[in-house]
Formats: C-alpha cells, structure tokens, sequence
C-alpha cells in the first residue's frame, strides 16, 4: 500500500483499499467545472496528470486528494443519523458500505451532486463555500468586510447538505440568490466564527451548522 515511506492521508488510503465504482464516481465529480471553479483548480483535462500539471501537483487540495474527499463527504453527510465516532472513521465506513451500490444508485448519485453543487454556485457564485468575514474580524489583514479569499470545507459541507434537505427548491432558491447572500452574512455575524470554522469533528458540530443553513435555505 505505501512501500515509499510517505505517510498518507485517509482519502489517499480510502482510494487504494476502496477502488470501486463509487470512488470512481466520487473522482469524476471533481472534474467538473464548477466544482473545479470552486475550489480554485483549473478546468479538468483527460490527461492532465500525466503532463505533470504543476498547478495541480503543488496545490495540496489536489495532490492530497481532499477534493475526492469534499465529494465524499457530501454522500456520506447525507446520512448524518447513522454517524458514530470521528467523521474520518465514518467515511471510512461509508467508502465500504459504498462498495455494494449499483449502477442506478450511483446514477441518482450523480445527478443529486450536480444539481446541488450547480444551486450553490447559482446562488453565492464566486462566493460559494467561503466565509463572510466582518469589517471590525481580529485578522489584521482585513480592512473592510468581505468573503474569505478561500472556501472552507466546513462551510461545503453546511451549504451543500442544507441545499440538499432543501432539494425540491432547487429551481427556485437562485431567484433568491440576493436574499440568500444577505442571510448569510448575517448568520455568521449573529455566530461565532468557530460555529462554522472550528476545529472540532462531532456530530453535534456538523449537525448545528446543517441545521442553520437548512434553515436558512426554507426561508
């Protein structure tokens, strides 16, 4: 599995010991354009690896292979009453159980992902997945109020699963699109930032910044 002796990240060992058809699913959603726009990684071509894309190979989201695991935390998130223990013991067992779905789950799959990432780049577009970080914030690098220069995987995961309890709205939360933005800032001025960006794994922890952006979303 590792004979170099480089220490691996769980989803660089979930995709040795897990290759399956929904690891290959979980691959091919992060090739697409939004999802490339997102995060910051450039436009997906069939053969970039093998040119030893510098921009890829240097950009730790990538190379570490957090972008498959963003994807996965998305399937996985959606069954937040089935999570025990820490959230990378749970993936793992995710990744497992996901070694059984067959091709017509995997296709419903698809289609759930790309409607709502597509939502939520139609909703916050270039702002989607960041923070909302305030005029009078403690980072002396911030001289007005503005959304973080990156997305936070912890606000993927709120956004993402929020939208999706909220799916059969997906046509018509874009026309919201103003409202939502200005709801949003709001919610993380009335929490502290650690609410959303904080350290810890817990399922309470995930299941309070769901719920606030679950909420946000019926409004």
């Amino acid at each position: 599995l590792n004979t170099g002796g480089v220490k691996l990240v769980r989803q660089e060992i979930r995709n040795c010991l897990y290759d399956s058809n929904f690891n290959k699913l979980c691959v091919q959603l992060t090739q697409l354009p939004n999802f490339r726009r997102v995060w910051g990684l450039p436009s997906y071509k069939v053969d970039e690896e093998e040119l030893n894309n510098e921009k890829l190979r240097k950009n730790s989201f990538f190379s570490k292979m957090f972008d498959i695991e963003s994807v996965l935390r998305f399937f996985a998130f959606r069954n937040l009453d089935r999570f025990s223990g820490n959230i990378q013991d749970f993936l793992d067992r995710y990744m497992s159980n996901a070694l059984k779905l067959k091709a017509g789950d995997l296709d419903i799959m698809r289609t759930q992902f790309e409607l709502t990432l597509n939502c939520a780049v139609s909703i916050y577009g270039d702002a989607a997945f960041r923070v909302w970080i305030p005029e009078h914030s403690d980072s002396k690098k911030v001289k007005k109020a503005q959304w973080s220069s990156r997305p936070s995987i912890n606000i993927w995961d709120a956004v993402m699963i929020g939208l999706f309890q909220n799916r059969d709205s997906y046509d018509v939360l874009p026309s919201k699109a103003e409202s939502i933005l200005e709801r949003t800032k709001e919610l993380f001025l009335s929490h502290p930032t650690k609410t959303f960006t904080g350290a810890k794994s817990t399922k309470k922890d995930l299941i309070t910044k769901i719920k606030l952006f679950t909420e946000l979303f019926k409004a």
